[in-house]
């Protein structure tokens, strides 16, 4: 059973899809509580319920609460403490594939872009691995980044979705992965378990975004 670690929760269609494989072993960091609004323990809470609507465990999630990763888009996080706070979950959860943002972070938030950069060099300024079965090799740890796109595909997810299902895409999976959502209400009743964000602008955005259809996976390289 691999094992997988998840940064973020706009993975809806990826947490569905590999729910529904069954062979896969989630854990999610979510590397702040979101306090900017003085919010951080209701959205903990809030986070709690909406990976188990996506059939993630509460013992698999891990929200992070430290003075030098608090939400906002004044606040600069330390890079060193990510890595950190990657190492030991690799080493607590045998972790062997990471899945986080790309380098944009879907909205251009710089917490999201912190992350993908902690991410990047954990996986690649120290040279990962994972100890494999007896008398084989360790193995190199994977990132996958979730692809940012323009503003008009963002807010096409059903429409993006349909040109999908009915276009012939030849996909290279050893770098490239679209994963659909087998469940899109499901996903849209996870993120409304986010009370306090759940405002109508949000709503909306639920509704239209491709990250409640679908994800596009690239593998991240050195």
């Amino acid at each position: 059973m691999e094992k997988i670690s998840m940064s973020s929760w706009f993975f809806g269609p990826t947490l569905l899809s590999l729910a529904k494989l069954g062979v896969y072993n989630i854990h999610t960091i979510c590397m702040s509580t979101g306090n900017a609004d003085g919010l951080g323990s209701a959205r903990k809470s809030e986070m709690y319920t909406a990976c188990s609507v996506l059939q993630i465990p509460t013992a698999n999630v891990n929200v992070v609460d430290h003075p030098s990763l608090q939400d906002g888009f004044s606040c600069q996080w330390d890079q060193s403490l990510i890595v950190k706070l990657l190492r030991q979950a690799v080493a607590d959860h045998n972790i062997q594939i990471i899945l986080t943002f790309d380098s944009y972070g879907i909205s251009g938030h710089p917490n999201h872009r912190a992350v993908h950069s902690g991410v990047r060099a954990f996986l690649f300024e120290e040279g990962n691995t994972i100890n494999s079965k007896e008398g084989s090799a360790d193995e190199v740890i994977q990132g996958w980044e979730l692809a940012s796109t323009n503003m008009l595909r963002k807010y096409s997810g059903p429409f993006e979705l349909c040109a999908l299902v009915l276009k012939r895409i030849s996909i290279d999976e050893e770098k490239l992965h679209y994963l659909v959502n087998p469940s899109p209400r499901t996903s849209i009743v996870a993120m409304s378990q986010h009370r306090s964000q759940w405002v109508w602008y949000r709503r909306l955005f639920v509704l239209f975004s491709r990250y409640t259809y679908i994800n596009t996976l690239k593998k991240m390289s050195g």
